[in-house]
């Protein structure tokens, strides 16, 4: 049996000073441990806070790469789509073109209605030149047109009946003039009559001959 000495030590027992330095590192074992346990349960969040971040970014990048594809789907649908209508639309007809460009220089001629109105001789005069060039040029258009898709059996049918309405329309110029025969009015006369039949001309060999 072993025995123990009531030692002191400056002024405290031993038991005594063992019971405070056993006591002393029991409180700092508890506090190590606590402490350790604070700094894992700071840590976590900081973990789980970093997933979170990352699989949010990682989301985030899923969706942009997602709608850039979409976009990417949407704008060759409609390219597609596009082309489909392009190639499915009908063709305007000729017959349709050549009647809207007859229409389009009839109402381009309001230019000349102020010169004609109040304009001088002179000036009354250009303004009906200027009309029978479209007409006439529109004329020629048309019948380029024509030889390209009549049959060379209608083309000079088409020919003959030309050069014959040619005839009719120079001398029913003429005659419309006589009425102002040796006036200044005569050859205002003579060329608005041939500006108005040469309109008339376009439009029917428009409607006669030219195929939709």
């Amino acid at each position: 049996m072993i025995y123990i000495k009531n030692f002191q030590y400056g002024g405290i027992k031993m038991k005594e000073f063992i019971a405070i330095t056993l006591g002393i590192f029991l409180l700092l074992a508890g506090c190590g441990t606590t402490s350790n346990d604070l700094v894992t349960d700071e840590a976590k969040p900081v973990s789980e806070k970093g997933k979170v971040e990352k699989s949010e970014e990682a989301e985030n990048m899923e969706q942009k790469e997602d709608s850039n594809t979409e976009s990417r789907n949407t704008k060759n649908s409609v390219e597609i789509n596009a082309e489909k209508k392009s190639q499915s639309a009908p063709v305007t007809g000729e017959k349709e073109k050549y009647i809207k460009q007859l229409n389009d220089i009839k109402k381009g001629l309001s230019e000349f209605d102020k010169a004609l109105e109040t304009g001088t001789q002179f000036e009354i005069g250009q303004a009906y030149g200027e009309i029978f060039t479209r007409w006439d040029n529109a004329l020629n258009d048309i019948y380029g047109a024509l030889e390209k898709q009549l049959s060379a059996s209608e083309m000079d049918r088409l020919r003959e009946e030309q050069r014959k309405w040619i005839t009719y329309r120079d001398e029913t110029a003429k005659k419309a003039s006589l009425k102002f025969e040796g006036g200044t009015m005569e050859s205002l006369e003579y060329i608005s009559t041939q500006a108005r039949l040469t309109e008339e001309r376009c439009y029917e060999l428009v409607e006669r001959y030219m195929k939709q």
